[in-house]
């Protein structure tokens, strides 16, 4: 296998040459390697990201049943997730947790602070290879992922706290509707007594990449408890009572060596994007994890990232590893 990529191996200055000489370039990144940062785009605010992704082909699809509340930024861009800056997220597939995914996902840079804010992706096909053999890849295969969403009640100033309230995340407004929808989902609900519901389900660990012709790891990492370690006041809360949370299907929880197995596989091949405003970077969503370390923010500074997916594709679910096992 060749050496892992650097960021330099993804980067297209387009103050290069015609549009056609710049399609071009951007075609070739992403076929070879599948991403591409561009760098000097213009770009001013970050509505124009529609534009790019009209420009390489990418038709918008709509951004529903995420984990995160994301602001509008115009044209169907949005920001990222509101998550604290203090508060790390970790290396995930974007929607790995749905029944489809967007094939491609752009992010775009409008403010960045002076230090810090930088989004971390990583190669998933070598983070892949490296974990398959590994116990916790094994596990993965042999048991799959499950997904846990804590709600809160709109209406119950006194439910459990969680980031979203049901009402606002379904777009609905009884508990009938929503237990008729977790039904047709195939979800398993709790409904509180104090108006809060849990919703939980099986995924697959792995997603098969027909570009590549095998599976790959497609998780939501970030979707795990610890998230909210230090994010009041959901750290007071058990793992399982918290926002989201995510197990082994068995609902078996994740290992400290099978955590620092994982930390360990996405940190070899990760690649800060050091973001300059402008910078739009168009990963293949199940090739390329993305992540956002802790930073912080002076007075008067802001981060503002928006993100654009594209294409949507249903789970395939084939998993052709267990076939060779």
């Amino acid at each position: 296998m060749n050496p892992p990529l650097t960021l330099e191996d993804l980067v297209v200055d387009c103050r290069d040459g015609c549009e056609r000489e710049l399609l071009a370039a951007i075609d070739a990144k992403l076929g070879a390697h599948r991403a591409v940062l561009l760098r000097n785009t213009g770009m001013t605010r970050l509505a124009e990201m529609a534009d790019w992704a009209e420009f390489i082909g990418a038709p918008q699809m709509e951004y529903k049943y995420g984990a995160g509340f994301r602001t509008p930024q115009g044209a169907g861009v949005l920001s990222v997730g509101n998550e604290p800056p203090h508060t790390p997220v970790e290396p995930h597939n974007e929607m790995a947790y749905w029944s489809f995914y967007p094939r491609r996902i752009l992010f775009g840079c409008e403010r960045i602070p002076a230090r810090g804010g930088e989004t971390v992706i990583a190669d998933n096909r070598r983070v892949t290879k490296d974990l398959l053999p590994t116990e916790v890849g094994q596990k993965i295969l042999a048991k799959g992922i499950r997904y846990l969403r804590n709600f809160s009640d709109r209406d119950r100033p006194d439910s459990l706290p969680s980031t979203k309230h049901w009402q606002d995340n379904f777009g609905l407004e009884s508990r009938a509707d929503l237990e008729r929808y977790c039904g047709e989902m195939n979800w398993d609900l709790l409904q509180r007594a104090d108006g809060s519901v849990q919703v939980s389900y099986p995924e697959q660990g792995y997603e098969y990449d027909p570009v590549g012709g095998t599976d790959l790891l497609f998780t939501s990492m970030t979707r795990l408890g610890r998230a909210f370690d230090e994010w009041p006041p959901f750290d007071r809360l058990a793992g399982e009572q918290r926002p989201y949370h995510l197990t082994y299907a068995d609902g078996s929880e994740f290992s400290a060596a099978d955590l620092e197995t994982m930390d360990a596989a996405f940190a070899r091949y990760s690649i800060p994007i050091p973001w300059q405003p402008g910078d739009i970077a168009i990963l293949e969503n199940i090739a390329w994890t993305h992540a956002r370390p802790p930073y912080e923010l002076a007075d008067g500074e802001e981060r503002l990232i928006g993100v654009l997916i594209s294409e949507p594709v249903e789970r395939r679910r084939i998993v052709t590893l267990r076939n060779q096992a």
